[in-house]
Order: structure tokens, then C-alpha cells, then sequence
């Protein structure tokens, strides 16, 4: 009944993470202001989603946090991945309110693995 989030990469312009849910854990939120500053220590204003690896039993979905939620990327119960640099990542679109940030929302009782590759962008 936990979950974990883990930073195995945190650079100028590269984030990976992995995330381990287990049964009746929430959701998580990955505050882009907590990971490093870009070059010329500067901010990062949002993330792009280059590369995913999932296994789970279950539905996770993956947002872009703003004042309404823009759904990124929905992912099935089975093992996946997916690597979206060929068309440049996909981008974080959400418009009024956009914090930066990524929301993680399994579905109840909810077991997976969750590893997910972000490029750090200006704007």
C-alpha cells in the first residue's frame, strides 16, 4: 500500500523516473520544481515525454497538472512501452493554469511499475 518514486537520471535537460505502485496506493505528483535547474540555472517551465515502460494490473493514467487536468498518456493492464522521440515527444499541452507538473492516477487497487523518460523544456 505504497508508492515509491525514484530519480535515476536528473540533468540539465534529461529526467527519468521510476515509480512503483502497489494495491490502494493514491496517486502521485512529480513537482517539476523539485528536479535540477536547466542550463544557465534556469527553471524548467514543463516536461516532454519522450520514452514509457509500464507493466501493471491495472489502468494508470498520466496528466498534465493546470487548472484542468490534460490528460498526457492513458496506459492498459499488461506490459508496454513506448518511445515517442521520432515525433519529437509528446508535448505538454495543457493550457489555462499549467503548473509544469505530472500527475500519476492509477486505478483502484492499482500494481505496476512505471518508468518515464522527460526532456526539460523553457516554455
Amino acid at each position: 500500500m505504497a508508492i515509491t518514486v525514484q530519480t535515476l537520471v536528473d540533468g540539465s535537460r534529461k529526467v527519468v523516473v521510476n515509480i512503483v505502485g502497489s494495491a490502494d496506493a493514491a496517486g502521485t505528483t512529480l513537482d517539476i520544481s523539485s528536479f535540477a535547474k536547466m542550463r544557465g540555472n534556469q527553471d524548467a517551465a514543463k516536461w516532454t515525454l519522450k520514452r514509457v515502460w509500464f507493466a501493471g494490473d491495472q489502468r494508470v493514467d498520466v496528466f498534465w497538472d493546470a487548472t484542468a487536468n490534460v490528460l498526457a498518456l492513458s496506459l492498459a493492464a499488461g506490459d508496454q512501452n513506448f518511445d515517442f522521440q521520432s515525433i519529437g515527444g509528446i508535448k505538454n499541452n495543457a493550457g489555462v493554469g499549467v503548473t509544469g507538473d505530472v500527475i500519476i492516477t492509477p486505478a483502484a487497487s492499482a500494481n505496476y511499475s512505471l518508468v518515464m523518460e522527460f526532456t526539460k523544456v523553457l516554455d
